[in-house]
């Protein structure tokens, strides 16, 4: 997870031209929660409450057709990453 959070912010450092404009404390509070959260992430992975899901599904693509039985439809289904599909 911390090299995901490392390389995350490598890139939006490359897409911010090396402005700085986001600001390294958010990469540090990232990391260190997931330091201090060790024990929770190791239990969610026992208890197999790691999913394959979409990296960023938002509630607005998402829409329901109620005929007879109620359907969901997805869009914005892009898996640009695979790291970004495991949760």
């Amino acid at each position: 997870m911390k090299k995901k959070i490392d390389e995350n912010f490598e890139t939006l450092d490359k897409l911010d031209n090396n402005n700085k404009i986001v600001d390294s404390k958010f990469q540090k509070r990232l990391i260190s929660f997931v330091a201090n959260n060790k024990a929770l992430f190791y239990d969610r992975i026992k208890e197999d409450k790691i999913r394959e899901i979409h990296g960023d599904l938002y509630l607005r693509n998402i829409f329901i057709v109620n005929n007879k039985v109620s359907r969901f439809y997805l869009y914005d289904r892009i898996e640009f990453n695979d790291s970004f599909k495991i949760c």
